[in-house]
């Protein structure tokens, strides 16, 4: 007798959907937004970029003027930076599976390169949170992994690196070469935690404020300058 796998298929299908279901029931997501600032310290070799370009001609000109003029003062005009700070700004939302110690986190920011442009990423970690005794108070923390696309990175980070307003501002209007930095994409290692309040009728929202720090994991062979950042951040959640 011919055995008929077909007929077996609309259980397993309302199976599926049945473990779905159930699955879902469990599921706790926090969409909200979330504001704040955050320092860069994206590490680049100035000379090495597409700036460097720029250096050459002040030096052509001051040359044919009987001057020299090194990189460093290059530097020195223009006050490069290894770091600096922007404010932060934007929306996330937070999914966690029953009391499992596990936490993924989506994120559409804006840039700690420059607010102007846009980071998408995806957090996955080992996290939990803690409440006080009357359910209202909660602590959290969370270590893990990020991937992250980063809009901002390059010329922004170039851009924003030069302390001096007026250079700042005139290598804004023509400097937009195409991936000065190498690639936009970055794997980083995340370290938070936060405090936070929960409240409404139903205890559906939460306001709270949390500290992070997140490491460049990328090989440096493959993109020297860094996506290391640490800040802090303001965020306002509902939960679903």
């Amino acid at each position: 007798m011919q055995f008929n796998h077909l007929r077996f298929l609309p259980t397993l299908l309302f199976l599926l959907v049945c473990s779905f279901f159930a699955a879902a029931q469990n599921l706790r997501i926090d969409v909200g937004f979330t504001a704040g600032g955050s320092m860069l310290f994206h590490n680049t070799r100035f000379q090495e970029t597409s700036l460097n370009a720029q250096y050459e001609i002040i030096q052509e000109v001051k040359r044919r003027d009987g001057e020299t003029y090194a990189w460093e003062d290059f530097e020195s005009d223009f006050g490069l930076n290894q770091q600096f700070m922007q404010p932060r700004f934007g929306f996330t939302a937070h999914v966690t599976y029953k009391d499992w110690p596990v936490v993924a986190i989506a994120e559409a920011l804006s840039s700690p390169s420059g607010y102007t442009k846009m980071t998408y990423a995806g957090t996955v970690g080992f996290g939990k949170t803690f409440f006080n005794w009357d359910t209202s108070m909660n602590f959290s923390f969370l270590a893990g992994y990020k991937y992250v696309l980063d809009e901002g990175f390059g010329s922004n980070t170039i851009i924003n690196s030069v302390r001096d307003d007026f250079m700042r501002e005139r290598l804004s209007t023509f400097f937009n070469p195409t991936n000065p930095l190498g690639r936009k994409l970055g794997n980083l290692l995340v370290v938070r935690g936060g405090v936070g309040k929960v409240f409404g009728w139903e205890q559906e929202w939460s306001a709270g404020v949390d500290v992070y720090g997140e490491l460049d994991l990328l090989e440096k062979s493959v993109r020297f300058s860094r996506m290391t950042n640490v800040g802090a951040m303001l965020w306002l959640r509902y939960r679903l």
